[in-house]
């Protein structure tokens, strides 16, 4: 199941489709539909909705895993020493993300 943030629960519900099997289906993708309520007396024509997929460089499962998996080795020492160290405040790299992809559509 997708697991969102309280603060947007209200704006944002999945409408099952990833409890279905997706006939459209191709390996290495995957397929999302959003349902988001509008306030009443929204006018939705000419109205265009778009979202942009992120993804982590390192993923927290990823260093969960490697933390649980071999505690005491010197790369995940090394690993976790360098992750919790890690300050981007000030830095190029200060609020960066990896940008997947942007789809764009007007409403329906």
């Amino acid at each position: 199941m997708i697991q969102f943030d309280n603060c947007f629960i209200d704006f944002i519900q999945t409408s099952g489709l990833f409890a279905k099997m997706d006939a459209t289906f191709v390996p290495g993708s995957d397929q999302t539909e959003y349902r988001i309520k509008l306030p009443k007396g929204t006018y939705i024509s000419g109205l265009d909705v778009s979202a942009t997929l992120y993804s982590q460089a390192i993923p927290p499962y990823y260093l969960k895993q490697r933390f649980e998996t071999a505690p005491d080795g010197p790369a995940t020492q090394r690993l976790y020493y360098l992750t919790s160290r890690l300050k981007t405040k000030g830095t190029l790299i200060e609020g960066w993300k990896l940008k997947i992809n942007t789809a764009s559509a007007a409403a329906p």
